[in-house]
């Protein structure tokens, strides 16, 4: 009986051992063989429309190496806008982001800087349900009025980015980048209602920075600055 129980006892260690060895060996593997890791994250972010509410962005990173990965990303909306007593109905919008990304060094420290060029592409859409207007670029001193419209104002951006991911506990970590390029905007208003052109009076009568008040195509610097939490896989 008692040679049974040391022997159960012994089988039990071994066991534990041999577990603790293969966890261990897993751990290894995963942090050498990057060819084959996933990161998925989350981050919340600006929408691009009026009222400039936030939008969800959920998105993936493969490894193609040790050193290069494509970061791939959505937007997407979280209010649709419909309520009767907004100057704005009918709000869509989506982007799509893909990166792709060069890490400096990978090691066993918790901070890796990398450097990306971003390109993304998006649609926005939204209707204007009470008095508004909208401006031509070559056009200072006037602008366009209207009782309500549609407006349709898709864009794609290209940018460099320089970042950095820092581990937080295990697996989860946050990132962290700033980026500059050019943003290419082409906006329609479309069914517009009682148009007119008119000058605008008053001194202090600036004209906005929402690339979607200018119709026509339209070319201006992109600045980007990003934080989200992810796991690696």
């Amino acid at each position: 009986m008692r040679f049974k129980f040391l022997l159960l006892v012994l089988s039990f260690i071994i066991c534990v051992k041999v577990c603790a060895q293969d966890e261990e060996f897993k751990k290894i593997s995963k942090k050498n063989n990057r060819d084959a890791r996933w990161t998925a994250g989350l981050a919340l972010g600006i929408t691009p429309l009026p009222d400039n509410k936030l939008s969800l962005l959920p998105g993936i990173e493969y490894f193609i190496s040790d050193k290069f990965s494509v970061y791939s990303e959505i937007a997407l909306q979280l209010d649709k806008n419909y309520h009767a007593d907004s100057s704005v109905l009918n709000k869509k919008y989506f982007r799509y982001k893909a990166e792709l990304r060069y890490y400096f060094f990978i090691s066993d420290i918790p901070t890796y800087p990398f450097v990306g060029f971003q390109f993304t592409t998006s649609r926005r859409k939204f209707d204007i349900e009470k008095p508004g207007k909208y401006y031509e670029r070559n056009q200072q001193d006037s602008a366009w009025f209207f009782d309500n419209a549609k407006v349709s104002s898709p864009f794609i951006a290209a940018s460099l980015q320089l970042g950095v991911t820092k581990r937080l506990v295990e697996e989860l970590f946050m990132e962290t980048s700033i980026g500059y390029g050019l943003k290419f905007v082409n906006t329609e208003y479309s069914q517009v209602n009682n148009l007119r052109k008119d000058k605008e009076h008053g001194f202090f009568n600036f004209k906005p920075l929402a690339s979607y008040r200018y119709i026509g195509k339209k070319t201006q610097s992109h600045f980007t600055f990003f934080i989200r939490l992810c796991y690696r896989f």
